[in-house]
C-alpha cells in the first residue's frame, strides 16, 4: 500500500503527479461544493478516469480503471480521530488517497475496510 502525496491547501482544486506502480500518474481533485464532495480525474500513458467522486474507503476506479496496470486506488482515513466523512478541508491530513496492489486490496476487504 502507498500513500499518495496530496495536499488542498486549503484550495478547492489540485493537480499533482505521481508514480505510482512504475506508472506516471496525473491526478485532479475537485471540490464541488453543491454535492459536499471531492471529485477526481486520473489519467495515465494507459488511459483516462474522469469525474470519479470521492467515495470513502471503497476502490475508486473498480472495474473501469484505466490509468493503472493492477491495483485501484482508495480513500482511507489516516486518523483514529475525526471526521466521518472526507470535507473541504480534511483531504491529505485526516484522509488520505492510498494506492493498493491485489494482495492489500484482499487484506483491507478481509477487515471490512473496503
Amino acid at each position: 500500500m502507498l500513500q499518495i502525496p496530496i495536499s488542498t491547501g486549503g484550495g478547492n482544486h489540485i493537480a499533482e503527479t505521481v508514480n505510482v506502480g512504475g506508472t506516471g500518474l496525473a491526478i485532479r481533485l475537485l471540490w464541488n461544493e453543491r454535492d459536499g464532495h471531492w471529485f477526481a480525474d486520473f489519467e495515465s500513458s494507459l488511459g483516462k478516469n474522469f469525474g470519479i467522486r470521492m467515495i470513502p474507503e471503497s476502490p475508486l476506479l473498480k472495474s473501469s480503471n484505466r490509468v493503472l496496470p493492477e491495483g485501484d486506488l482508495v480513500l482511507l482515513r489516516n486518523a483514529a480521530s475525526g471526521t466521518e466523512q472526507p470535507g473541504y478541508s480534511n483531504l491529505g491530513t485526516e484522509w488520505g488517497l492510498y494506492y493498493v496492489d491485489g494482495k492489500d486490496a484482499e487484506m483491507l476487504h478481509s477487515y471490512g475496510v473496503i
